[in-house]
């Protein structure tokens, strides 16, 4: 089978279940003049079933067309950190599991957060976001997110992630507060608001000044 798409979307989700299907997989990829054909099922092997499996979560994570990117955080750095740092990748295997998300899962996805922005010891983003504006000398515009905004990206991640993991699947079974006459695949609730048939991200900038600049840290 050859997927023609510019989606790095579809690549990721067809890399994904390279270990659960019997068949070839080739990606075309490149421009009109410089064309490539990819071999999913050896890259695949190449990274392992464990690899292969939380690249969902982990590209809904970092940016992709329905969740936002962190800013200077690219994909090939936090791919690095995929591969050679275990808790980070289990914070990634977690995403997409199921449509909801505990409170043990939202405390990873933010300590998850820190570590894409070279704090691994810290779990708190304000406390991230507070050393690197007292250190930095780049722009503000390069600091994590604030831990309002924070608690809502890993929601989105997981609801866009869960999706993406029953593509093997016939029939999607939604969750129930998800299903509404117009719209089945509502992602109220799960990062976002839903007005007028209209997915807007949900802000929560409350306490402005004490988010920017935190007592603690």
């Amino acid at each position: 089978m050859v997927i023609r798409s510019p989606d790095s979307d579809v690549a990721t989700i067809a890399l994904s279940v390279t270990h659960h299907i019997d068949t070839q997989l080739i990606v075309r990829a490149g421009t009109h003049h410089r064309t490539r054909y990819l071999d999913l099922i050896v890259i695949g092997r190449g990274l392992g079933r464990e690899m292969c499996n939380v690249l969902p979560g982990y590209h809904a994570f970092t940016g992709c067309d329905s969740t936002i990117a962190f800013t200077g955080r690219g994909k090939v750095s936090g791919f690095r950190l995929l591969k050679d740092d275990v808790s980070f990748r289990n914070a990634m295997a977690g995403i997409g599991q199921s449509f909801g998300m505990y409170a043990e899962q939202l405390a990873k996805g933010e300590q998850a957060i820190c570590t894409l922005y070279g704090r691994k010891q810290l779990t708190n983003v304000n406390s991230a976001r507070h050393r690197m504006f007292r250190t930095q000398t780049t722009d503000p515009c390069n600091l994590p997110p604030c831990q309002s905004a924070d608690q809502n990206h890993p929601r989105r991640a997981n609801y866009q992630a869960a999706i993406w993991m029953m593509c093997l699947e016939t029939a999607y079974m939604m969750p129930t507060c998800c299903l509404h006459e117009t719209d089945i695949l509502s992602p109220r609730g799960y990062g976002c608001v839903v007005t007028d048939y209209a997915t807007m991200m949900a802000t929560m900038i409350t306490n402005l000044l004490a988010t920017w600049f935190p007592s603690s840290g």
